[in-house]
């Protein structure tokens, strides 16, 4: 069970490398968890990104 706090490994979905290729997948990428949804449908992570912290959604705990 996900925990506000823990560091878990995602792969982006709202931005993305600018050099990828084509189709490409993003490269998972450590983030913090910072909600989690009481019954575990989803939680959102932060990415430390150089513009700042970016947050994003997920299925599941």
């Amino acid at each position: 069970m996900l925990k506000v706090g823990d560091i878990v490994r995602r792969a982006p979905e709202t931005f993305d490398d600018l050099d990828k290729l084509p189709n490409a997948r993003n490269k998972m990428q450590s983030c913090r968890v910072v909600w989690v949804h009481p019954s575990g449908r989803y939680h959102i992570v932060a990415f430390q990104t150089r513009g700042g912290k970016i947050r994003e959604a997920f299925r599941g705990v």
